[in-house]
């Protein structure tokens, strides 16, 4: 009885905080009109020149390879490396490997869409989701590397970073998991479309995921721009400002904490070294997060554990992509922060500013970490 109380008592504070959330949010976009509108255009600006340009294709030819039933065939090529590395079925493969270029929510969209076909478990499709998570050639090579740095062997660097930090926690969480891998589901007969069927099906889906995706931009595009002319933004500045961090570091961190393209946007503006960009990009911003949430609602996953994921991948890329620019020096012709007019930068200690924003990440992360284990694979608390 006591019991029932308690946790009828805790749902009562919860939905009486979300509910106060949601009234405060809407009186303030209420009486901020003007900064709403300004970054909805921003945002849906960002969403016409890159993310539909970047995501839409790809999304589509994930959820068509499954739909037309190549999976199965792919799985004899790549069937071999996903058993190796992953610990996965060989179905997964081409799944894996459209998550790897085809941008954020492509992978999750491709788990989900094996998933229903009843060709991978709920365990494997979970084990998916930590690591199949990855910004795209277009948007990091074109975007990031041509348009805003205008360097392609940058882009590259970039690229190559997501992808190895990636394969490196699927082969982490393959080998911390200690379970072989199970086909059982795989002997499943898979569903075949004809090749109109699924085009319309998988292009459908896609347009559905991607209208919902721009919607989450628009959102955190609108959220950032009201923040920023705010009065809660001029007492954090201060804030902030009291322990030695500037504004424009400030601004940097909340972007990149929130939503990824902005956060490029304005840390190439501010020219923060390579394995920042690299760092953010893999953490993707909680905008991502929801995106990918979204693609897989339906699937019992632990939301804490991706986040730490992120977090962990994006150290190990920033990592990578700092070595491999050292390294690569005589194609790039760089090989420190320098590399952005040092002259007017506002980071004079990269690995501190590193540190500063690993450390609010982890700050963020912990607020709904409490009473989760990490112990047992299977979510306990539903989040």
């Amino acid at each position: 009885m006591f019991k029932s109380i308690k946790k009828l008592n805790k749902n009562s504070v919860k939905s009486f905080l979300v509910f106060t959330i949601t009234i405060s949010f809407i009186i303030w976009f209420f009486f901020s009109t003007k900064f709403v509108s300004v970054g909805a255009k921003f945002g849906l600006k960002l969403c016409l020149s890159t993310l539909v340009p970047s995501l839409f294709p790809f999304m589509v030819l994930s959820s068509l390879i499954v739909n037309l039933g190549f999976c199965k065939r792919l799985s004899f090529i790549l069937g071999p490396i996903t058993k190796f590395l992953f610990k996965l079925p060989g179905v997964t493969g081409a799944t894996i490997l459209l998550g790897f270029i085809g941008g954020y929510p492509t992978g999750a969209n491709g788990i989900m869409t094996l998933l229903k076909n009843n060709l991978i478990t709920n365990q494997q499709a979970e084990q998916m989701a930590y690591f199949v998570v990855g910004a795209g050639p277009s948007f990091v090579i074109t975007f990031v590397g041509s348009q805003l740095l205008h360097n392609e062997h940058l882009g590259v660097i970039l690229f190559v970073s997501q992808v190895i930090s990636s394969i490196l926690i699927g082969i982490g969480i393959a080998i911390f998991s200690n379970k072989e891998t199970i086909d059982r589901r795989s002997s499943n007969k898979e569903t075949n479309y004809s090749f109109s069927q699924g085009l319309i099906i998988s292009t459908s889906d896609s347009v559905y995921s991607t209208i919902n995706m721009c919607a989450f931009v628009v959102l955190f595009s609108s959220l950032l721009e009201v923040i920023k002319n705010s009065k809660i933004n001029i007492f954090l500045e201060h804030f902030f400002l009291s322990f030695g961090i500037q504004k424009e570091t400030f601004q940097l961190i909340l972007s990149m904490l929130l939503e990824v393209t902005n956060g490029m946007v304005k840390g190439v503006s501010c020219h923060i070294p390579i394995f920042l960009l690299s760092f953010a990009m893999a953490w993707a911003g909680i905008c991502v997060h929801l995106q990918i949430f979204y693609c897989l609602k339906g699937l019992k996953f632990s939301k804490c554990k991706f986040m730490l994921f992120r977090l962990l991948q994006g150290v190990i890329s920033g990592i990578i992509a700092h070595i491999l620019v050292c390294f690569f020096t005589s194609t790039t012709q760089v090989c420190n922060i320098k590399i952005y007019a040092a002259g007017d930068m506002f980071f004079s200690v990269s690995w501190s500013s590193f540190a500063l924003i690993l450390l609010s990440l982890c700050f963020l992360s912990t607020i709904t970490l409490s009473n989760v284990s990490f112990s047992d694979y299977k979510l306990k608390n539903k989040v």
